[in-house]
């Protein structure tokens, strides 16, 4: 049986996670995936990640500039066959749920695309995805950044984490320390 190669990416980012916790203290939590478990028992969720950022990091947005909510809802999807992120990629039941848990809650809501064709990761503003019509191509405007982040189904981790660092605008762990400490 051929492994999902959405699995595998979810499973590569979050390594690349770990080390954003362990250098930066970006905290994380993966959702229950609904489709894995087959619906039994499991409501859907919002998306695959909640991240939660240190203080002082922000959030590109391509509709409100930078938002400075700390708290970011993470869909992560992957293809072999496409070059960029696809509108049909997101379901639409969770183009729903951006516009809902996005809308309600005021919280930036990122769709992250890995394409093993490209090794290249994209990072899509999640409400002008879920806003974008039936049958329209999603805008370029709200494509927030693409990198190179691997090669195949493999992630170059250190990589990918620099360019979250980046991303995200995360303080260096000593910094978010010497915050806290302040409480």
């Amino acid at each position: 049986m051929a492994v999902d190669v959405g699995k595998v990416f979810e499973a590569e980012l979050e390594h690349v996670f770990r080390l954003l916790d362990d250098q930066y203290l970006m905290a994380w939590h993966r959702f229950p995936d609904t489709h894995s478990a087959g619906g039994r028992g499991i409501q859907p969720q919002p998306s695959d990640y909640l991240l939660g950022l240190p203080p002082g990091a922000s959030v590109p947005s391509s509709q409100r500039g930078v938002n400075v909510n700390r708290s970011v809802f993470f869909e992560a999807k992957a293809s072999e066959k496409h070059r960029t992120m696809q509108k049909s990629a997101v379901r639409a039941e969770q183009r729903g749920f951006i516009h809902r848990y996005a809308g309600l809650l005021h919280l930036p809501y990122l769709v992250c695309h890995y394409s093993t064709l490209t090794g290249n990761i994209q990072m899509w503003d999640g409400r002008a995805v879920s806003e974008a019509g039936a049958g329209k191509r999603l805008v370029a405007k709200h494509l927030l950044i693409e990198f190179a982040a691997g090669t195949g189904r493999k992630l170059n981790k250190e990589k990918c984490a620099c360019a979250f660092q980046e991303f995200f605008s995360l303080p260096d762990k000593l910094k978010t320390v010497k915050l806290y400490n302040q409480f």
